[in-house]
């Protein structure tokens, strides 16, 4: 799995891509959520356009970005969710906790300060 950071305003913008089966990198993306909610960014964007495979440690990252940003007093919302990871979310209920929304700017629109 690949990932990158980007900030917009008070935003943090996650994109993944490749597949998310890896415990090791999950470790290392939290660290880097980690750093970014110590210096004031508590909301993310993940961007999973990207993602061509996921299982339980993909899903396990993606419910411990949500924990730690809404544990900071911030939120996460997932963007352009492919199709196949938008049923596994819906099979596992996950759909019920998190935000899902086509694309980053509907993201970032729904996170940003009114």
């Amino acid at each position: 799995m690949d990932y990158s950071f980007k900030s917009s305003e008070e935003v943090e913008i996650l994109t993944l891509t490749g597949n998310m089966l890896s415990p090791t990198d999950n470790t290392e993306v939290l660290d880097h959520v980690k750093q970014r909610i110590e210096k004031g960014n508590k909301n993310f964007v993940i961007d999973l356009r990207g993602v061509k495979f996921i299982n339980s440690n993909g899903l396990g990252l993606l419910i411990n970005v949500l924990t730690k940003s809404r544990k900071a007093g911030g939120d996460t919302v997932l963007a352009s969710v492919p199709e196949e990871l938008s049923r596994l979310l819906a099979m596992t209920k996950l759909n019920s906790i998190f935000t899902s929304v086509n694309t980053t700017e509907e993201a970032l629109s729904q996170l940003k300060p009114a």
